[in-house]
């Protein structure tokens, strides 16, 4: 049972974890002990797409507290999805026009039978019986329109002997609109100057022996959508905490430097937010922080004093309890002690990204993904310039990632994004920073984009040694490809503003077929 097993993994750990479960744990070894061996059954939950088209066989959907089944992988079942969708919204069609047929049918039958003469004709009052009658009927039978069976075929009164207990009728009923995601960061006021932030042969690191990242060059300006990749521990994010002035630099640490030591340059005016990988973590502190310093004030200024057995007493151990902030403290309620804004205006910048109706739920009820949304609420609180994202992708569901891509594509400032999403990256990255094993910061630009990426994953693939792993490489962006296009037409099939990034992603797709044939 594998819980979003892709978070925080590398390329790498992603790629080998993919070929672990459909090669080794799949079987596909042609050895007659692995053919004896029986297949074990994986069950995983995951939102990045390529991963679950590589590993998926079969597909269990959460819908209207209801598991629903489907076998075969997740571009088929979503295939299958868009047909039984289409053939619904015919039914329903169907239906109302039936129904508006037999109304219009009946209330002619009324007048015909109230409109003529009331002498005591007794043949024609007869015969007005008769289409009161059958207008009753009519009507009677709408009740009857538009009623299926649960396999999608007509239901007929008299096949109810033949049917089985699992072919019983429903009337079919138009669905509620199932609304968009739409993620909306806040446009920051124009800096002159073509840059934010520079990194001039700068050092990266915890001191001058604990050195991550050489020389570090590469610089960010209006329009930048980079996304940073490596190896976990190669230093992406203390890379990203240096950017966001969290960690000193280590600018006249560097003994290999003949110049002295490196610069990191910001702009004077530019604001910088950053959203930690491990957003619920910091959601709670924030909460501690935010309920402790209140109480401080409180207790300053009720002149509050501890008794000397409270003072001799040992310290109490901390644990999550009912009055823990991470329990009282709603997410709207956190956004307004944290900024000083009123409920409303918390509540609002909530809705901007989808979670507006989880407003009042406390931060121990809020799911991964709703914590990463209140993350991103609060990192553009102050409508800053730059936003760094470290693996902000973790948590978030498919329709959620679309609105997040579409957002970074529109948003002017810079965007900096550590992940290894593929799908996600190629959607909306224009620029490609890579930490490398020999400490070396290298940045690949004025290229496209899906180029740059599925060169450095066949780097990935081959392994250190180079070559070894060249068919096997092939054969991964082979299958990323077909992936990539099959996202291009789901997100053609959706429409709207998940559909922005279509057009990238069949790119994306058309690049990697290309590098798989090199």
């Amino acid at each position: 049972l594998l819980d979003e097993p892709t978070n925080h993994l590398d390329l790498k750990g992603v790629f080998w974890l993919e070929q672990f479960l459909t090669e080794t744990l799949g079987g596909s070894s042609s050895s007659q002990q692995q053919q004896k061996k029986t297949k074990p059954t994986v069950v995983f939950v995951s939102h990045d797409r390529a991963f679950a088209e590589a590993v998926a066989t079969d597909v269990i959907v959460f819908e209207e507290k209801a598991l629903h089944y489907f076998a075969g992988d997740l571009a088929t079942f979503e295939q299958r999805n868009e047909e039984k969708s289409a053939a619904h919204d015919h039914r329903v069609d169907a239906r109302v026009r039936q129904e508006t047929q037999a109304r219009e049918s009946a209330d002619k039958m009324k007048k015909l039978a109230t409109g003529g003469s009331s002498s005591g004709n007794k043949a024609k009052k007869h015969a007005n019986d008769n289409q009161l009658r059958a207008a009753k009927q009519r009507l009677a039978k709408i009740e009857r329109v538009g009623l299926f069976r649960d396999d999608g075929k007509k239901f007929k009164t008299h096949s109810m002997a033949q049917v089985g207990v699992t072919h019983l009728p429903s009337k079919v009923e138009a669905r509620r609109a199932v609304k968009d995601d739409a993620f909306s960061f806040p446009v920051p006021d124009v800096l002159e100057g073509a840059w934010y932030v520079a990194l001039d042969r700068l050092d990266v690191g915890y001191g001058p022996s604990a050195v991550l990242v050489e020389k570090a060059t590469a610089s960010l300006g209006p329009g930048s959508r980079v996304a940073v990749c490596g190896d976990n521990g190669c230093g992406k994010t203390t890379l990203m905490k240096t950017l966001a002035a969290l960690l000193p630099t280590l600018e006249l640490s560097s003994s290999s430097s003949s110049s002295g030591g490196g610069v990191l340059k910001r702009h004077p005016k530019v604001r910088i937010a950053y959203v930690n990988q491990d957003h619920a973590a910091s959601l709670t502190k924030h909460a501690a922080t935010l309920e402790e310093g209140e109480q401080q004030q409180q207790g300053s200024a009720a002149g509050e004093q501890k008794s000397a057995e409270e003072d001799a007493a040992p310290p109490k151990k901390t644990t999550l309890s009912s009055s823990s902030p991470e329990f009282l403290m709603t997410a709207s309620s956190y956004l307004s002690r944290r900024f000083g804004v009123s409920e409303l205006e918390a509540r609002s910048k909530l809705g901007k990204f989808g979670i507006g109706n989880a407003a009042k739920l406390s931060l121990k009820k809020l799911s991964g993904g709703q914590k990463a949304r209140l993350s991103l609420a609060a990192l553009t609180w102050e409508e800053p310039h730059v936003l760094l994202l470290d693996e902000p992708t973790n948590h978030l569901d498919a329709p959620a990632l679309d609105a997040l891509a579409a957002a970074v594509e529109a948003f002017p400032g810079a965007v900096v994004v550590v992940s290894h999403n593929r799908s996600f990256l190629s959607a909306c990255c224009n620029e490609l920073w890579t930490v490398e094993a020999d400490k070396q910061l290298r940045v690949y630009e004025d290229a496209d984009f899906n180029d740059l990426f599925n060169a450095y994953a066949r780097r990935v693939l081959a392994g250190p040694n180079g070559g070894t792993g060249g068919l096997n490489a092939n054969s991964r962006l082979s299958a990323s490809a077909a992936t990539l296009g099959r996202r291009a037409d789901a997100l053609d099939a959706r429409g709207g503003k998940a559909a922005k990034g279509n057009g990238k992603l069949r790119q994306a797709g058309a690049a990697a077929k290309q590098a798989s044939l090199m």
